[in-house]
């Protein structure tokens, strides 16, 4: 038995590393935009654009999109900014 360093949720273990304050200071701005705003479907929803014109406005590639959407705990905060 090789040990590939994976976890027991079947993911590869990545190191872990520090956050800088102004990563800290994005993630905390994404967290009260979220509170106030809602999530990212909700957002554009408001703003009346479709996917595909929310997708092209921020230069990200649709299924981008639908991932975040999926998890959004995994948007990166310069989405929400």
């Amino acid at each position: 038995n090789i040990d590939i360093g994976q976890d027991q949720g079947g993911l590869e273990s990545l190191p872990t590393r520090n956050k800088t304050s102004l990563r800290l200071k994005y993630e905390a701005e994404t967290r009260v935009f979220r509170a106030r705003f809602g999530g990212l479907e909700e957002v554009r929803k408001r703003l009346g654009l479709s996917r595909r014109q929310i997708c092209q406005i921020l230069l990200v590639d649709p299924s981008a999109w639908t991932r975040w959407c999926r998890n959004e705990d995994r948007v990166p905060p310069h989405i929400y900014r």
